[in-house]
C-alpha cells in the first residue's frame, strides 16, 4: 500500500473540481512513459498532467487559468 502524501482521501475530495473527459490519443511509447512519470512520483495521472500544464504555462508566460476560464465561460455561438 503507497503512503499519502497530499493529505486524507477526504480532504482530497473536498478540494477537488468535478473531473470532465479530457479525451484524446496519444503514441503508445508516450503512454507507457507518462504512466511510468506517475506511478514513479506516485501521483494520479490527472495530477502529473495538470503539473505539466502548469508547467509549460509557466515557461510560455502564458495566460493565467483563470483567465482562460472566463474566456472560455461565454457560451459558443449556436450552429444552425
Amino acid at each position: 500500500m503507497r503512503p499519502k502524501i497530499d493529505g486524507s482521501t477526504r480532504d482530497r475530495r473536498e478540494n477537488r473540481e468535478p473531473l470532465v473527459d479530457l479525451n484524446f490519443k496519444v503514441p503508445r511509447e508516450f503512454r507507457r512513459r507518462f504512466r511510468l512519470l506517475a506511478a514513479d512520483a506516485d501521483i494520479r495521472n490527472v495530477e502529473l498532467l495538470k503539473q505539466a500544464v502548469e508547467s509549460y504555462e509557466r515557461s510560455q508566460k502564458r495566460k493565467t487559468v483563470a483567465t482562460r476560464r472566463q474566456r472560455l465561460a461565454y457560451p459558443p455561438p449556436a450552429l444552425h
